[in-house]
C-alpha cells in the first residue's frame, strides 16, 4: 500500500519541478540566442512547420533536444494509441500550461454558454514528450498529405488560387504585369503584383513571400507609417521569407531563402533603432512569423472551395516573357533594404 506523500514529500517535488523549469528557461534563452544564426532560424522553421500550433517556446525547446522532431506526445497518449516508448529514449522537455477554474470580479464561476467553468493559464510547469521515432507501433494517419515532389515548373494544385482569395481577405488585389522586381507588395493601393513570366511554381512561391508582407507588415491606416517593432526593413523581408517558407512547404513546394544569413547584422540594428536589444527584436519576430502562418494554415484547411481564378490559368501560359525566367532568390544589400521606402515591400530577383 502506498503511503500518502508527506509535506515534505510535497516541497521535495516542488523544489524539483522549479530546478527543472528553471534549466528549460535556460535552454530557452540559448536556443534564442542561435536564433541569430541562418542555421539556427532554419532549424527553428523546420520544426515549427510540423508543430505551427504550439507556442513559440516550445517550438524552440523541440528544436534544441530533437531538431528532427515530427510528432510529439507523453507517455501515456503514446500507449493510448498503441505505441510504446522504447526503453532508453530520452524525452523531450517542454512548458505544459497550469490552469485554474476562472471567477468574475466578485468571486463567482466564470462559466460558458453550455455552464461549465471556464480556466485559465495561471503558469507553466515541465513536462515530457516523445517523438514518433522514439516509439515502436502501428503507422498514423500524417498531417502532411500535400505531395513533397513535384514536376519541374509545376505548383502544387490549388496554391495560386488559395493564396490569391487569401490575399484578397485581407484587402489586397493580385496582378500579374510589370515589376521592378519578383513581387511587389503596395500599401496605399492595396495591391500586389508578381512579375509576368515565370513558372507556375515560381510565381506562387513569390505570392506566398508578398502574402506574408500583406499580413505581418500592412501599415497602421492612421499614421500609414510601419510599425516601430520593426525597425531594420532586413528584418522585414526574413519574416516575408520564413512565411513563405513554412508555406511553401505546407503545400509540398521546396524553397530555399538565402537572406537569413543577414539575420544577426539586422537584428542588431534593429535594436540600436528602437533602443532594445537582439533578444527582443528576434524574439518579437519569431512570434510575428509564427502567428501570421498559424493564421493562414488555419484558412487553407478550413473545408472551404476556393474557384479557379483568371489569374490562376495566366500564370499556367505566362512563362515565355522573360529572358530568363528562372530567378535566383537573392537578398537584398543592407543599406538598399534599410532605404527601401515603407509603403511598399518588394522582393527582388
Amino acid at each position: 500500500m502506498t503511503r500518502p506523500p508527506t509535506p515534505q514529500d510535497k516541497d521535495k517535488w516542488a523544489a524539483q519541478r522549479q530546478e527543472k523549469l528553471t534549466a528549460l528557461q535556460g535552454q530557452l534563452a540559448d536556443g534564442l540566442q542561435q536564433l541569430m544564426e541562418a542555421t539556427g532560424w532554419m532549424t527553428w522553421l523546420k520544426v515549427a512547420h510540423h508543430f505551427h500550433t504550439y507556442s513559440l517556446n516550445n517550438q524552440i525547446l523541440i528544436a534544441i533536444q530533437n531538431p528532427s522532431a515530427t510528432q510529439v506526445a507523453g507517455y501515456r497518449t503514446w500507449k493510448a494509441t498503441g505505441h510504446q516508448v522504447r526503453k532508453g529514449e530520452k524525452g523531450i522537455s517542454i512548458l505544459a500550461p497550469v490552469t485554474a477554474p476562472r471567477h468574475t470580479p466578485d468571486g463567482q464561476p466564470l462559466l460558458d454558454a453550455k455552464g461549465t467553468q471556464l480556466r485559465g493559464i495561471v503558469g507553466v510547469k515541465p513536462a515530457t514528450v516523445f517523438d514518433i521515432s522514439q516509439t515502436d507501433g502501428p503507422p498514423l494517419p500524417h498531417p502532411d498529405t500535400e505531395p513533397h515532389t513535384l514536376l519541374q515548373g509545376q505548383a502544387p494544385e490549388g496554391m495560386w488560387n488559395n493564396l490569391e482569395h487569401y490575399a484578397s481577405q485581407l484587402g489586397f488585389t493580385v496582378h500579374i504585369g510589370d515589376c521592378p522586381a519578383e513581387g511587389l507588395t503596395h500599401f496605399l493601393r492595396r495591391d500586389i503584383t508578381i512579375l509576368h513570366g515565370f513558372d507556375p511554381a515560381h510565381a506562387a512561391s513569390v505570392l506566398a513571400h508578398e502574402v506574408g508582407h500583406a499580413t505581418m507588415h500592412d501599415p497602421d491606416p492612421d499614421t500609414a507609417e510601419q510599425r516601430t517593432t520593426i525597425a531594420c526593413r532586413g528584418l522585414v523581408e526574413v519574416e516575408a521569407e520564413s512565411f513563405a517558407w513554412l508555406v511553401n512547404n505546407d503545400w509540398g513546394l521546396d524553397s530555399t531563402p538565402d537572406s537569413f544569413h543577414y539575420l544577426a547584422g539586422w537584428t542588431a540594428s534593429a535594436a540600436k533603432e528602437t533602443k532594445t536589444t537582439p533578444l527582443e527584436i528576434l524574439t518579437a519576430t519569431a512570434t510575428r512569423v509564427r502567428d501570421a502562418t498559424t493564421r493562414y494554415l488555419d484558412y487553407r484547411h478550413h473545408p472551404q472551395t476556393h474557384p479557379v481564378t483568371t489569374l490562376a490559368d495566366a500564370v499556367n501560359h505566362d512563362t515565355t516573357q522573360l529572358e530568363n525566367p528562372t530567378l535566383t532568390h537573392r537578398a537584398r544589400g543592407l543599406h538598399e533594404l534599410n532605404h527601401s521606402p515603407t509603403h511598399s515591400a518588394a522582393r527582388t530577383p
